[in-house]
């Protein structure tokens, strides 16, 4: 993990940048497996395709609503007490259908999952930022991010294993373990994380003066965005898949080949943010994004669907760590963590509303069609983003 560290942090910023790894990666996976498990476990207590639907839901609905008040309160109390929270609270969620083996438990298993990683992340993102200066800021959030990254190879298979060998009733007994090292770790090494509560966050504070700042409308135009991709994915490769005869472990490998690509740029990250700036980036990644969007439906084969898996990864993986990066940028001192939930709460309603227009459009116009509105959202996002770079380029500009 060494080559992840911002060379200028002290040691104490060092050792708390890989206390925040290992949460989010090891939370993280816990998480996913549990996202992977409940699905699987719905089917077999003999669920409805809708009732796992709704159940699913249930993990980004959740946070919808939360997120904000999530981040208010992060920046009153600062990022350590929610973190611990958060951990306390994923490790309940996953013990509730080991205890209670029913769709109920499983919604609120979803549920809680949903509202736990969001305490999580916009804790560690939070305390993220106020790490190092700006020359490190972008290391520092690639870390997190390749962090958030890896439990995308890690959770799948991990929950494979453990309703394989264990059944499904123990496997989340195995989660709840992993979920519990997390906790405990944090608990143990609480005392080096950074932790800065804003005194002008206690103040009243209305959502809409945020959102009438142009930076952080503009943070969060691309971070509506810039999930586009990871849903067009898990909806598009097993509907389009199916379709042309791809097995399942086939359709795995094409998600594997996108999580391995997502993984490598984003450990590239800082390295081509020299070459480039951010929103070139941006603009670039959401232009091939939107071409992949077209190609899909006219990939016939394996090897067609795994390449343009590896492009579309790519993309994505080098969108998150500028969006945390301008995110930051457009957020006034004693509202960062608030913005960081407006963000969370855009990102969860993406993924409500993405999968639901892909299904109502393909069932209407077909597959190839239905990327055609998404493919030209990211175009204009595209454009956009080449503005403000030509805007932020121009003499005088700041």
């Amino acid at each position: 993990m060494s080559n992840l560290s911002p060379q200028r942090l002290d040691n104490r910023e060092r050792s708390a940048l890989y206390l925040l790894v290992t949460i989010v990666l090891l939370g993280n996976t816990a998480a996913i497996g549990g996202r992977v498990a409940i699905p699987l476990f719905a089917v077999n207590l003999s669920a409805s395709p809708m009732t796992v639907g709704l159940i699913l839901a249930a993990s980004s609905i959740i946070p919808v609503f939360f997120s904000i008040l999530i981040g208010r309160w992060v920046d009153r109390v600062g990022a350590r007490v929610p973190m611990q929270i958060g951990t306390a609270t994923l490790v309940a969620g996953l013990a509730i259908p080991w205890m209670m083996p029913s769709l109920w438990a499983l919604a609120a298993c979803a549920a809680v999952l949903g509202i736990s990683m969001a305490m999580i992340f916009i804790s560690i993102q939070h305390a993220a930022a106020t790490m190092g200066s700006a020359s490190t800021r972008m290391r520092i959030f690639t870390a997190i991010t390749v962090g958030q990254s890896v439990p995308v190879l890690l959770g799948p298979p991990i929950a494979g294993f453990l309703i394989d060998g264990m059944g499904y009733q123990t496997a989340f007994l195995g989660l709840v373990l992993l979920a519990l090292v997390v906790a405990v770790v944090l608990f143990l090494a609480r005392a080096i994380l950074p932790d800065a509560p804003h005194p002008a966050a206690k103040t009243k504070r209305k959502l809409f003066e945020l959102l009438r700042h142009p930076g952080v409308r503009t943070a969060l135009i691309i971070s509506s965005l810039s999930p586009l991709g990871w849903e067009m994915l898990f909806f598009f490769v097993p509907v389009h898949g199916t379709r042309i005869g791809l097995s399942a472990s086939t359709i795995g490998l094409v998600f594997s080949c996108f999580s391995v690509s997502l993984i490598g740029v984003r450990v590239a990250v800082p390295w081509l943010s020299r070459l480039a700036s951010q929103w070139a980036l941006i603009a670039v990644s959401f232009g091939i994004a939107a071409g992949i969007f077209l190609l899909f439906s006219f990939a016939n084969s394996a090897a067609a669907m795994m390449a343009l898996a590896i492009v579309l990864g790519a993309c994505h993986g080098v969108n998150v760590p500028i969006t945390l990066g301008i995110v930051h940028a457009a957020s006034p001192p004693n509202r960062h963590a608030e913005v960081l939930g407006m963000r969370s709460t855009v990102l969860n309603s993406v993924s409500v509303v993405a999968p639901l227009f892909l299904g109502a459009l393909t069932s209407s116009i077909g597959l190839g069609a239905a990327a055609l509105p998404l493919a030209l959202m990211l175009m204009a996002g595209s454009r956009f983003a080449y503005v403000l770079r030509k805007k932020r380029e121009s003499p005088g500009a700041e």
